[in-house]
């Protein structure tokens, strides 16, 4: 697998695993740097002892301890959507982390693509409960009522999506006459299973999450419940600066390791 049947020499595969790795571990190293040193200064600042003067003046607020009250407020726009990307998010996660590490101990083999492939659809098909139960908690944590929508949309929503990607590319392909496009019986079996057993595991999951209590999240009870105003950023920690450069590495990692594979 590592040189393709020496097609591809060992070393430049290696070498893209090794640069993949090392951009992985200078980000993570690079941030859990910045946030010891921040948290590291703020518990030091609290710690302190006051001075005469301190203690007559209310001394304000600074540091994490500013938004401590609003990282866990609901959002204020579209609280349901950020439920079902949580569900979501969670049912990927569990279906990647059960993918890699059965490849791992040797049941799934990367060379190859086609039992790869059938075991992620699979995994990802069982995980519909994981995205029902957090979606559903999470939506009853947040005083939500729908809680049927919020399931409908778990189900269907980011499925749905990726559904109607693959089915209009299949489409092109049926069109040109292409070996590759997918045949309509195994069509009609990804369908059986999304509907035989995703949704069902999904609103099976959600029942279970929204009897459930809800989440206790560690904020004090006279906290305020007003967000805070949040003030006029630089340009540089806008939204499409930092979706711009949070994506350039990580994009370059895995372009660079798939490039050789």
């Amino acid at each position: 697998y590592l040189s393709r049947d020496n097609v591809v020499p060992d070393k430049v595969h290696w070498f893209s695993i090794v640069n993949s790795v090392l951009i992985v571990m200078f980000l993570s190293s690079m941030i859990a740097m910045i946030l010891i040193r921040n948290v590291h200064r703020d518990i030091s600042n609290y710690n302190r002892v006051m001075t005469e003067e301190e203690k007559q003046e209310e001394r304000e607020e600074s540091g994490w301890k500013l938004v401590h009250t609003d990282v866990f407020r609901p959002p204020a726009t579209a609280p349901m959507l950020f439920c079902v990307f949580v569900g979501t998010g969670l049912q990927v996660f569990w279906m990647a982390l059960f993918t890699i590490v059965f490849a791992a101990i040797g049941f799934l083999s990367p060379a190859n693509r086609g039992s790869l492939m059938i075991a992620m659809m699979l995994l990802y098909v069982v995980m519909g409960g994981v995205a029902g139960f957090k979606s559903a908690n999470l939506y009853k944590t947040f005083r939500g009522k729908q809680w049927q929508r919020c399931t409908l949309l778990t189900a269907f929503l980011y499925p749905g999506i990726s559904f109607f990607i693959f089915f209009s590319f299949n489409l092109v392909l049926w069109s040109y006459g292409s070996s590759g496009a997918v045949p309509i019986l195994s069509m009609v079996a990804i369908v059986s299973l999304w509907f035989g057993i995703s949704v069902p595991l999904v609103f099976l999951g959600a029942y279970i999450g929204f009897r459930k209590d809800v989440q206790e999240f560690p904020v004090h009870p006279r906290a305020s419940a007003l967000p805070r105003a949040i003030p006029d950023q630089p340009w540089y920690l806008g939204t499409a600066f930092t979706v711009l450069i949070g994506g350039i590495l990580p994009f370059g990692g895995g372009f660079v390791a798939l490039f050789f594979i």
